[in-house]
């Protein structure tokens, strides 16, 4: 139930962000114009799964000069480190929601889907979760960008 509460208000937090204009991450520092509009061009092509533009990304990365490869793992491992606290910091406050809160499996597809899960839900658990969410820290899932394009 709590792992499915984790989900829940993870996906509501990615729900209500705006991702129009996602600023280049450190990363990309150095790189030139031709690598940077490409990755541009991935993360904001809207066709495209998150596995997709994980891939292309991926794909660029490696026809890049070394030290940006190094960079690029070393804003994987902050990425990852910054996730798993959140999300123990979720867990953590979750763990005192009411017993009305459900306990299903979330559905998969993300910002939809996750919108339609929290709009299913009663209006106290959804007013529970929104509190919840006011307390928790800003998710951190993209540590050091940048706007130096």
């Amino acid at each position: 139930m709590k792992s499915t509460l984790i989900i829940a208000a993870f996906l509501v937090a990615v729900v209500c962000c705006d991702f129009q204009k996602p600023a280049l991450p450190v990363f990309l520092r150095g790189a030139d114009d031709a690598a940077k509009n490409q990755f541009l061009e991935i993360v904001n092509n809207e066709e495209l799964t998150r596995e997709q533009k994980d891939d292309q990304v991926e794909a660029l990365i490696a026809t890049q000069p070394q030290n940006i490869k190094d960079a690029f793992e070393q804003f994987r491992a902050k990425v990852d480190a910054n996730r798993k606290r959140f999300n123990e910091s979720v867990g953590q406050q979750l763990a005192g929601l009411s017993p009305e809160a459900p306990n299903e499996q979330l559905p998969v597809n993300r910002e939809q889907k996750a919108q339609e899960f929290f709009d299913s839900l009663p209006a106290s658990v959804q007013k529970e979760l929104t509190e919840l969410k006011s307390k928790l820290p800003e998710p951190r899932i993209q540590p050091e960008m940048t706007t130096d394009h």
